[in-house]
């Protein structure tokens, strides 16, 4: 990115979570500080910069048949 060029962030857009899914994470940030979450929107952009992460490294690139 070129300098003095900040990226602005997008307004988080509201995903309905499972009751049940909400409780877990909730129970992770609460029970494990040391994993750094200062709270639940943190762990869920962490979440999905991790998953984003792993899909761009399980793309392989087109292969041109050589001719």
């Amino acid at each position: 990115m070129p300098k003095g060029k900040k990226r602005k962030a997008l307004k988080w857009i509201r995903v309905p979570q499972p009751a049940d899914l909400v409780g877990e994470v909730e129970e992770v940030v609460a029970e494990h500080p040391e994993l750094g979450y200062t709270g639940i929107p943190e762990f869920y952009r962490a979440a999905v910069r991790e998953k984003m992460e792993r899909l761009k490294a399980d793309r392989k690139p087109l292969e041109v048949p050589a001719q």
